[in-house]
């Protein structure tokens, strides 16, 4: 915990404890736009006021930017000619200007270390009348819900434009009952320029435009987050532009501004009428000037309706995106014209009719004011509120009711009904919940089940402490004198920190439920009203109760708190009733201190000195270790104990080497517990009792099975749990292998510096996918330090031309090894670890593939459009998350929504380009093979290596065999998935007389007529070359089910490209019709959808883009 906290207090966030002890600066702004990223709205109204208002000569302007905007907030300040000085966001300059400008401006939030000071002024305007829901209402969207309340609780004003705007926030972040600053009713700033003629005409006349009809398109950013997806909207609007732009007549100018991530990879020069926004002037002025507006769901239309022009909502997936998002009411019921196509659209911008706006203006634009902007600078000056309209909540007693971090199923449902107690206890006051940490599922479904009569507080999770601060209240919590000795010199930075936290919020009682000793207790107990704490049943505070932190927490309950709830000994189980081997989870724990890791001829074996902690005494003697659902004996002998609960122990746990060829490649050693009513645990142990949760990636000594191909060792997960892992053997088991490459690693760091490209494809041991095409291509290219890493013993390499011979590393070489440590930027059609050994055990290779400043690009092997990117099987194609530059290479728009909405990337790292290996693939004109090839099973790999005929995946094999009608044996392949095959080479199976491991994929490909598959991607390539492609679905529910619950697969009857099988005798009656006829042309335009290129020049649009991002 210490080193946790410790990790949260530096850089920018200590920078600005130090400033907060010095004088404001009474003539400060700080203005802050979009978190910096913003240069435009309702902070530039307010800088453009404090700028060209003489009244306000005397105050310094700072305007925050990002690296990324800093230098076009300059250009855009610079024309305007406005005299403001750049502070870069979270740097220490921001730090020392957030903590010293009186006066503090922003349209969203501050980052979290902030606190206002008591002679600061805090404007809170947002950026927007929300249309889509916010908040409560959107939870499952809602990432920055503390922050955001946070912010407001510490607002001096917190403006709103209208009724609507107010009761979303009071209602959604649940203001009504906390917020006691001021409510301002008045218009946006940024507003007041659709009001000003005299500037819309001079600057009309400025640009040339006063014959013009000019029509803004301001449509709205798609997406929840900053996932959205961006390639998706640039292709969608693409299409509607070249529409629209030959449908506009010449007196008519589209002007357009999207989202930065959409508008600055947009190519206008082709459109001849449609044009994008002047980035030299602030969005609002040159929007003023506009004579239309289209737009969709964007908040825009609520501020342009003061210009009572027309707007026209261009809603072309209105079905899809209400699907996605909520809104506070029907699109349906706003005032203005609805169109979907663009022929509507275009008739609408030419038929001028009338629309009634008045009611619409009186709910939302009632506050419109020219002077808005300098009405608002007076009332922070001087507190002059003029005709604006200043509000305040009604006070409520409020209960407050802290329950932690919420990371438990039974603890959560527990808090549940105790909070619903607490609620019936006092009807006449409003309960807040408060809990720690950003909103994740755990907390989505604990707060859609709170009682509905209760708002929530989300925390913010970092706490302000410095080093010296974290020492003394850690101690603080332990021991009663160090508890008295710093009591005093705590109190300022703890109330400073429940300031932080809580702000304005003054209780009139305060409930501790959270059971667990934590710094934010020390806050809890400095608030002046009664206050209670929950001692929570035992089996919820677990292995705690051995702690000193604990008993102190419990020892001290009487004397900090009004009233204490002893509940440690109430009956709790009915909360695990489904799952009740976990009941007792909390009270276990084993942390090796000593390990030493044993294997023999028959068994491997892990023998350990540990520290256990045991709060119910358990049986030793019924404890064992469970591994992939096998027990085994584990010996726990108590050596000595260190208090009631915690022991010192040895253990040992021998398993043979009959059942670990049986085991999955990833086993936990799991310690398992029942008692004579089912109720129990199930745990694993800690590698180190002094890692904490964080791994390094230590193991044991690697036992070699021979006669299976196979390796095992025990290791140390990235959570610091002791595992056993199964796998094939590699080559840099050997312990010659992990001497050349700790030394290759070590003379990496002082070798000179080489801008090294490393390429390369399945466990380094192909040369016939897109990394090799992409390789060839970089040689003929000229690239020099373009290097591709394969076996030397591949079957093919006479295959490979003599000039791309020379820059081929040897898999297991030196020069391998070195490079591999030297090169910061990897190319491969798989992930990082097949460039060097896949499953390496090599502590400093692990380090590297974990190394957040490498390129990596990764290729893919085949178009990444079958099992679902959310499936729990798919965690290894999560987006890496590194400070290079990561990208990944698609097929078309759609695949690329599959990676952005299912697999979480971010639209920055696609490219949609194609893959380099499609480029060369061609179909012979005589081919005439029948190729069965299901894709990759892992939850049968292992089985595969114990008896491959016994898997379902070989059964399944047998009946598609059996399927193919006679005269077509002869022209039948079977081609198992890769890894099946490494795992069955050396068996005898019937099928074996059908494989062919000879032949290049490629060249297979080449001669095939009919591929019949499942779900494996070599379906596309397939495709793409001519064949035709049947897919037999048999198993596709209980396949998916395997891959795991959220498991969709993204083939289905609408999309697929070929016949669906789902038993033999369809599957016999598809490929007689099949074979002899071509690709059917629905088949064909689905596929297109799915791979949009087909002019072999994919491999050259990859280069024109890792050249672009500097990537080659």
């Amino acid at each position: 915990m210490l080193k946790r906290v410790i990790t949260k207090v530096k850089g920018v966030q200590n920078t600005y404890l130090k400033y907060r002890k010095t004088d404001i600066d009474p003539n400060g702004f700080l203005l802050e736009a979009g978190q910096g990223k913003n240069i435009n709205g309702n902070m530039f109204a307010i800088a453009r006021e404090l700028c060209t208002n003489p009244a306000w000569k005397k105050f310094k302007v700072y305007w925050v930017v990002t690296e990324d905007t800093l230098q076009s907030a300059k250009d855009r300040f610079s024309f305007y000619s406005y005299n403001v000085e750049f502070v870069v966001r979270l740097s220490d300059e921001y730090a020392k200007l957030l903590a010293t400008c009186k006066y503090l401006l922003t349209d969203n939030s501050f980052p979290p270390f902030f606190i206002k000071r008591n002679n600061q002024i805090y404007l809170n305007t947002w950026h927007g009348t929300p249309l889509k829901t916010l908040g409560k209402s959107d939870i499952k969207n809602a990432k920055s819900l503390a922050n955001i309340q946070k912010n407001y609780l510490m607002a001096d004003y917190a403006l709103f434009p209208n009724l609507l705007t107010r009761n979303v926030f009071m209602k959604d972040y649940m203001l009504e009952s906390l917020y006691r600053g001021n409510i301002l009713m008045c218009d946006y700033p940024r507003n007041s320029v659709f009001l000003d003629l005299d500037f819309q005409e001079e600057l009309r006349q400025k640009l040339g435009l006063m014959d013009k009809q000019l029509i803004a398109y301001m449509p709205t950013w798609r997406g929840s987050d900053r996932t959205a997806d961006a390639i998706v909207q640039k292709k969608i609007l693409e299409k509607y532009f070249e529409e629209i732009d030959k449908k506009l007549e010449d007196d008519q100018i589209f002007y357009v501004n999207l989202h930065f991530l959409v508008g600055n990879t947009m190519d206008y020069s082709k459109y001849k009428h449609i044009k994008p926004f002047p980035k030299e002037y602030e969005t609002y002025d040159f929007l003023s000037i506009c004579d239309i507006l289209v737009t969709d769901y964007s908040s825009v239309f609520f501020d342009f309706a003061i210009t009572k022009k027309k707007i026209i909502l261009f809603t072309y997936d209105l079905n899809e995106y209400m699907e996605e998002r909520g809104t506070y009411f029907s699109i349906e019921e706003l005032p203005f014209p609805i169109v979907e196509t663009v022929v509507k659209l275009i008739n609408e911008i030419n038929y001028p009719r009338d629309i009634l706006m008045e009611q619409f203006l009186n709910e939302f634009c009632r506050y419109r004011d020219l002077f808005i902007p300098e009405k608002i600078v007076d009332l922070l000056v001087h507190g002059e509120k003029k005709n604006l309209i200043l509000e305040k909540n009604e006070k409520q007693d409020l209960v407050l009711v802290y329950v932690g971090a919420l990371k438990g199923d039974a603890l959560n449902q527990y808090l549940l009904n105790e909070i619903d107690k607490v609620v019936d206890q006092y009807p006449d006051k409003k309960v807040i919940v408060c809990f720690r940490g950003a909103v994740n599922d755990k907390r989505i479904e604990f707060l859609s089940q709170l009682n509905e009569k209760a708002d929530y507080l989300a925390l913010v999770k970092k706490y302000n402490f410095s080093l010296y601060q974290v020492v003394k209240a850690r101690l603080s919590l332990s021991f009663t004198f160090f508890d008295k000795l710093f009591n005093r010199g705590l109190r300022k930075i703890i109330n400073q920190e429940r300031n932080r936290f809580f702000y304005s919020i003054k209780p009139g009682l305060v409930i501790n439920m959270s059971g667990k000793a934590q710094y934010i207790n020390l806050m809890l107990e400095t608030f002046k009203c009664p206050k209670a704490a929950y001692i929570l049943p035992k089996p919820f505070a677990g292995t705690m109760i051995s702690t000193k932190i604990y008993k102190k927490m419990c020892a001290d309950a009487s004397k900090k708190y009004d009233q204490v709830i002893d509940l440690y000994d109430k009956d709790v189980k009915a909360y695990w009733n489904d799952k009740k081997e976990t009941y007792y989870n909390a009270s276990f724990q084993l942390a090796n201190i000593i390990h030493r890791f044993h294997n023999t001829s028959n068994s491997m074996n892990v023998w350990a000195v540990a520290v256990m902690r045991n709060a119910y005494e358990f049986d030793l003697g019924k404890i064992h270790c469970q591994i992939n659902e096998k027990n085994y004996s584990c010996h726990i002998n108590k050596l000595f104990s260190l208090n009631q609960y915690v022991s010192i122990v040895t253990y040992k746990v021998e398993i043979p080497t009959s059942d670990i060829m049986e085991f999955e490649i990833q086993n936990k050693l799991k310690f398992v517990y029942q008692d004579e009513n089912g109720y129990g645990f199930e745990k694993g142990c800690l590698y180190s009792a002094l890692a904490r949760r964080k791994g390094k990636n230590k193991q044991g000594p690697i036992k070699i099975f021979e006669k299976n191909n196979t390796s095992a060792y025990f290791r140390q997960s990235k959570n610091n749990i002791l595992y056993l892992t199964v796998r094939k053997k590699n080559l840099t088991d050997k312990t010659i292998e992990q001497i050349k490459l700790d030394f290759a690693y070590y003379l990496s760091k002082i070798m000179p510096k080489k801008k090294i490209v490393l390429l390369y494809e399945k466990e380094s041991s192909r040369y016939e996918e897109s990394a090799s095409v992409l390789y060839e291509k970089l040689i003929d290219d000229g690239y020099k330090d373009a290097y591709f890493i394969l076996d030397k013993n591949y079957s093919h390499f006479h295959e490979i031309a003599n000039k791309y011979r020379t820059n081929i590393l040897y898999k297991g070489s030196f020069k391998h090894y070195l490079y591999f440590f030297m090169s910061k930027t990897f190319l491969g059609s798989e992930a990082l670890v097949h460039a060097i050994d896949l499953r390496i055990s090599n502590k400093h290779a692990l380090n590297k593939i974990n190394d957040k400043s490498l390129n990596y690009v990764f290729l893919q092997h085949g178009v990444m459009y079958m099992v679902s990117l959310d499936s729990e099987s798919r965690s290894f194609f999560k987006p890496m998350k590194t400070e290079g530059k990561y990208r990944v290479v698609t097929s078309s728009v759609e695949e690329a929504r599959h990676f952005i909405e299912l697999g979480g990337y971010d639209p920055e790292t696609i490219y949609v380009c194609g893959l380099p290996k499609f480029d060369r693939n061609t179909l012979n004109e005589d081919a005439d093979k029948i190729v069965v090839m299901p894709t990759w099973r892992p939850w049968e790999y292992n089985e595969a290596r114990y008896d491959f005929t016994q898997t379902k995946y070989y059964q399944m094999l047998v009946r598609i065999v059996d399927a193919i009608p006679e005269k077509f044996k002869d022209k039948l392949i079977v081609l198992p998935h890769p890894l099946f095959f490494d795992a069955i080479k050396d068996t005898e199976f019937e099928l074996k007389q059908y494989l062919n491991v000879t032949d290049k994929y490629d060249d297979i490909l080449k001669d095939t007529r009919i591929l019949i598959t499942d779900y494996s991607s070599i379906a596309y390539d397939a495709f793409y070359r001519g064949c035709n492609v049947i897919f037999y679905w048999e198993e596709k529910d209980e396949c998916m089910a395997n891959y795991g619950p959220t498991t969709k697969l993204m083939l289905n009857e609408e999309n697929v490209y070929g016949d669906i099988c789902m038993n033999p005798y369809q599957l016999s009656k598809a490929i007689d019709i099949n074979y002899f006829h071509g690709q059917d042309e629905v088949y064909q335009k689905r596929y297109s959808k799915l791979v949009d290129f087909h002019d072999g020049k994919n491999t050259e649009r990859l280069i024109t883009l890792l050249r672009k991002d500097e990537i080659i």
